[in-house]
């Protein structure tokens, strides 16, 4: 992911969320359809749960008191998918 902040870095980031919004309205046609925003907001929500989940058990791993790791916690499949992007 590019995280540059030039004019047509901006652009191109700004037409494939436009895309996201279109292709992510197209599929859900019978729902009220969502603007970009709202999607940007819901992938950071996912974003964002999936890194707090990660770092806290890597805490958990890192604690002292020894013994083994605890065993990761089961994460659902849109959190595995939202991993796999990221």
């Amino acid at each position: 992911m590019d995280k540059s902040t030039d004019h047509l870095q901006l652009g191109q980031k700004a037409a494939a969320w436009n895309n996201v919004a279109k292709e992510y309205n197209a599929a859900f046609p019978v729902s009220q359809s969502k603007s970009t925003q709202q999607l940007k907001r819901a992938w950071e929500y996912i974003r964002n749960r999936v890194k707090k989940t990660n770092s806290s058990y890597i805490r958990k791993c890192h604690e002292t008191g020894g013994g083994p790791c605890p065993t990761p916690s089961k994460l659902d499949e849109l959190t595995l998918l939202a991993e796999s992007v990221m």
